[in-house]
């Protein structure tokens, strides 16, 4: 038998002897940690993605890029800038959250995060929910979109919003 199954095991034997709000309790605190563990996940495959942007473009090659001697007969159009990457993870205290736009940090608590996903849920698209995002951010918590340097209503970093609230967040 290995660690894991001992542990379950163990585990599995205490549980037969807790009352039902110990129970309960148990189970939020086993949430909690499968939640994370998924962020973690989402925030990895996020950075991978950043730190190699073409693995993630099979269309992408070496001839998109311009070659030291290229001259001004041989210019090539430079590629659009990738997003931000867009993740969201729980703090420590189960009622706040932080909006990750590439290294800016963006703090929220449940009620703002609650209105940005019904947004998102609402929306049939990143591209219908985008303007609808800025107008909520732009009214209610314009340092988000200064620090996460979300200029317009077409910005790439509202899609990733859009993605990353639904990801994140299921219909309750």
């Amino acid at each position: 038998m290995n660690d894991r199954e001992t542990l379950i095991r163990s585990i599995n034997e205490l549980l037969t002897r807790l009352e039902e709000k110990d129970l309960s309790f148990i189970l939020q605190q086993a949430e909690v940690l499968d939640y994370n563990k998924a962020v973690l996940e989402r925030r990895a495959a996020v950075e991978a993605r950043a730190a190699d942007p073409e693995a993630s473009d099979p269309e992408a090659s070496d001839s998109d890029m311009p070659s030291a001697d290229s001259s001004a007969a041989t210019k090539t159009v430079p590629r659009a800038a990738e997003p931000e990457p867009v993740y969201i993870e729980q703090t420590e205290h189960s009622k706040f959250f932080n909006i990750c736009i590439g290294s800016a940090r963006l703090f929220v608590d449940y009620q703002e995060v609650q209105a940005l996903y019904k947004i998102a849920r609402a929306a049939s698209s990143a591209r219908e929910a985008a303007p609808r995002l800025y107008r909520w951010l732009e009214k209610e918590r314009s340092d988000i979109l200064a620090e996460g340097n979300i200029r317009g209503l077409r910005s790439p970093v509202l899609s990733e919003l859009y993605e990353a609230l639904l990801d994140t967040f299921t219909a309750s």
